[in-house]
């Protein structure tokens, strides 16, 4: 059998509060409060479904009851129904302008009393339904989203196969960095849920731009001219473009926002001696001083057509002292750290994806 729904009965007036369960008892479980301080205790402890509000209160007014319980998280969507004897225009107004649902004036009439309350239940039924199904629209579009973003990384490993293992690669690393960056980096707390899955997703796209390049800069097996290196340089201009765009055609761009800023900054380098804009420190964005750390580790462990894979071993020693490629301030210090106290996690996680056929 289905339980009644709560109505707490803010009243003072024991010939009123008597009427009410007279005229409501048989319908709705009534729950009494005699003046407005131990109303805010009991709809804190009840959680009730409606609140009958009485206006003129001992103590604290039905308005100021009003007000606290709009102010509240946990109690802002409860239905308020005043009651009153007061009829000026004013009071009236006050109180819907407050949050009140609607106004029931004294004496009682009983069918109007069912059917007021009545109506706010339908009221908040329909309102529950239509937030389910936004949510449930929300989550739909999140999934056709992700779907097309992923398809797009796949895209890019159909194109340039060291490029597409890369960045599924270095989406594991991301994830294991924020984890660790989150408990331990100066601004750890930043680092929420939400924020780790955008940057998560991002990943993927970081090295968007790739697909503009042409098929000898990307898969031929030799090292790169000087002027082929300063031309694949423009994949991170190129990413910047591309991204920009999908931004101006999506309302919710936050995850598109990280992916931009790693697309675009991810050769940055603490000291500024990177590219594409010569950036240095907090100047470039935190995503990208994220993803320019696991960018280098996994290109230095990952095997190229014109390089073996190194050993996490090898690559470490490079990132710690540098060489005439990566300075030894090319990373931002506190990322750094957190990496290098936990860089077993990442030999771990290096040593299971190459044993790993998707990853190779």
């Amino acid at each position: 059998m289905k339980s009644k729904k709560i109505i707490l009965v803010v009243e003072d007036q024991k010939e009123n509060i008597a009427m009410l369960h007279a005229i409501l008892g048989d319908l709705y479980t009534l729950r009494i409060a005699l003046d407005g301080e131990k109303a805010l205790v009991q709809v804190n402890m009840l959680q009730p479904d409606l609140i009958l509000l009485d206006v003129m209160l001992p103590g604290i007014s039905g308005y100021d009851v009003c007000r606290v319980l709009k102010g509240q998280d946990s109690t802002r969507d409860i239905p308020i129904i005043f009651v009153t004897g007061l009829t000026a225009e004013l009071n009236e107004e006050v109180g819907l302008r407050l949050g009140g649902a609607d106004y029931i004036f004294k004496p009682y009439s009983p069918g109007l009393m069912k059917s007021r309350i009545q109506i706010q239940f339908e009221l908040l039924e329909h309102r529950n339904t239509l937030e389910r199904l936004i949510a449930e629209r929300t989550a739909q579009l999140t999934d056709i989203k992700d779907a097309l973003f992923e398809s797009m990384s796949i895209m890019i490993s159909y194109r340039d196969k060291v490029t597409g293992s890369h960045v599924q690669r270095t989406r594991k690393y991301m994830e294991l960095l924020l984890d660790f960056l989150s408990e331990e980096h100066p601004d750890g707390a930043l680092i929420d849920d939400q924020m780790k899955k955008y940057m998560s997703q991002a990943t993927l796209m970081h090295d968007i731009g790739k697909v503009a390049m042409p098929d000898t800069l990307l898969i031929g097996e030799g090292r790169l001219s000087e002027d082929d290196y300063e031309y694949i340089k423009r994949h991170t201009l190129l990413g910047r473009e591309i991204l920009q765009k999908a931004k101006e055609n999506l309302s919710d761009s936050h995850f598109l926002s990280y992916a931009q800023d790693m697309a675009t900054y991810h050769h940055e380098r603490w000291d500024g001696t990177g590219y594409p804009m010569q950036l240095k420190g907090e100047e470039i964005p935190f995503a990208a001083r994220v993803m320019a750390l696991i960018d280098v580790y996994d290109a230095l462990t990952g095997e190229r057509p014109y390089k073996p894979a190194m050993t996490h071993s090898e690559a470490m020693e490079i990132i710690m002292q540098g060489d005439p490629i990566i300075s030894a301030n090319h990373f931002d210090p506190a990322v750094l750290s957190v990496f290098v106290a936990h860089e077993g996690a990442f030999a771990s996680l290096n040593a299971a994806m190459k044993q790993d056929e998707r990853y190779a």
